[in-house]
């Protein structure tokens, strides 16, 4: 009798197990938790996709993660083609290029806005993503919690180990950014390109099991996530990275739990409900004002940009790391491009030893002020704009929803293709004989679009997913895939 109810024991909680696993999500990391209540929404009510997948979330992913190639793609365009030419551009100074149309200050606005939109509202999706976690931890559901546990170190720290050794011999012996070992350590807990987001999903997922029932979670983390911008940075002797990037890391931890806990299914519905009269009216008018702010984003920064920079030029060298209002002279009423883009990226803690800023400056009142000050509007920009987004994605099943499911490996390959063009261009000489309008063509336009859809293609899927998704799982977890 004691052996059978022990058996009968084990089999409930393998069955339990099971049932928590159900919706997670086929291997990309994030647990899908529809964002709309009910089945998905399919075009002409058909009920094909599974009611584990929603297509508007599908959509959502699909998206951003277009606009996370496109982001960099238009960055390396910036730094490897339009800042070189004649010679450099300075910091904080303009393009040295005529730019008569505004169409170089345009794609400069184009690139604040994709940095405001691609990750933080990527961010707000894992928070939704999440929210089967969430439950687990605010019902104590211990099972749960250790069954999706062990899905989070088979779906985020084994990549992470895959492509941050690839990147780390890559920048050793290929870019040369990192000196070999063993006479320099390896910085193997600093993470290299993207691989960020996955430690920072990894630790984000983690701490729901312990703030879940933490009152007022979100105004707790917003503290935290401008309050780290005073915290020293420490970086690797090899490299000179931040450790875990944990300033990114926590400055983008409020918006994941803006996704996990304010962002709930009734609020999403409100969000992307156009059904009835009243509705589709108040529909129009939402989908009006979220199309003015993303058409108004881009431009603004534009305009900001065009009267920005500084009147007196300073050497690139000495420059390099000042922060916010502390390089020359700026416009009035502009802002220095690079400046902004230190500002979007969230990476730097708010006075650090790399400043160079006027004597007097640093640490005092106003620029605490302002610091603090763009930290908020970083949040109110980045959420106002991830709002106006999910207000204008379909909802309905297109001819993209499936890629939305395969959004990792995008992430993970896209740096990989863009950096490989990059060298074919300049190591053929390519690039110095592509006008400069061709060379823009490509790599804002014909290159992010290319990478995108293939990278989320079915095909690039079933040849790469070996290194994006390594079958680890059975052999760390066999109880789990028995």
């Amino acid at each position: 009798r004691g052996a059978t109810g022990a058996f009968e024991g084990r089999i409930g909680d393998i069955q339990r197990i099971a049932r928590t696993m159900a919706d997670v999500e086929s291997r990309g990391g994030d647990e899908s938790t529809p964002l709309i209540a009910g089945k998905s929404a399919n075009r002409g009510g058909s009920a094909s996709a599974s009611t584990s997948r929603d297509a508007h979330l599908d959509n959502c992913k699909f998206w951003l993660m277009c606009a996370v190639v496109f982001n960099h793609s238009f960055q390396d365009f910036f730094k490897s083609v339009l800042d070189k030419e004649a010679g450099g551009r300075p910091w904080c100074q303009p393009d040295v290029v005529p730019d008569r149309f505004g169409v170089y200050a345009l794609a400069r606005g184009t690139y604040m806005y994709l940095n405001l939109l691609g990750m933080p509202a990527f961010t707000l999706v894992s928070g939704i993503c999440s929210r089967g976690l969430l439950r687990c931890a605010t019902d104590d559901d211990g099972a749960g919690l250790a069954a999706r546990s062990r899905r989070m170190v088979e779906s985020l720290v084994v990549p992470y180990v895959v492509w941050q050794t690839f990147f780390l011999i890559y920048g050793t012996y290929g870019s040369k950014e990192f000196e070999p070992a063993p006479a320099h350590p390896v910085p193997f807990m600093s993470p290299v390109g993207v691989t960020w987001y996955l430690t920072a999903l990894f630790a984000w997922r983690c701490s729901l099991q312990f703030i879940a029932k933490l009152r007022n979670v979100v105004a707790v983390t917003f503290a935290a996530g401008l309050a780290v911008g005073f915290v020293d940075t420490p970086r690797t002797e090899n490299g000179g990275l931040p450790f875990l990037d944990y300033q990114r890391a926590v400055a983008f931890a409020p918006i994941f739990y803006v996704g996990a806990t304010v962002l709930t299914e009734d609020v999403m519905r409100g969000l992307t409900s156009h059904d009835g009269t009243r509705a589709t009216f108040r529909g129009v008018i939402k989908r009006y004002v979220a199309w003015a702010i993303h058409a108004a984003t881009p431009a603004l920064f534009a305009v900001a940009f065009a009267y920005g920079g500084s009147e007196s030029s300073e050497s690139s060298e000495s420059s390099r790391g000042s922060s916010s209002r502390g390089s020359g002279s700026s416009s009035r009423f502009g802002i220095c491009f690079d400046e902004a883009q230190r500002w979007a990226w969230t990476m730097d803690p708010y006075v650090g030893r790399d400043t160079h800023v006027g004597v007097g400056y640093v640490g005092s009142f106003e620029y605490v002020s302002y610091a603090v000050l763009s930290r908020l509007a970083f949040y109110a920009f980045a959420i106002a704009i991830a709002i106006a987004f999910f207000v204008v994605v379909p909802r309905d099943e297109r001819w993209y929803t499936p890629s939305g499911s395969r959004t990792m490996y995008a992430y993970l390959l896209h740096l990989l293709v863009l950096r490989s063009y990059e060298l074919v261009r300049d190591g053929t000489g390519l690039g110095g004989s592509m006008p400069l309008w061709a060379s823009a063509a490509v790599s804002l336009a014909i290159m992010p679009i290319a990478t995108s859809v293939g990278l989320m293609s079915s095909r690039c899927k079933a040849w790469t997913r070996w290194a994006v998704e390594p079958n680890l799982g059975r052999w760390l977890f066999p109880d789990d895939h028995a």
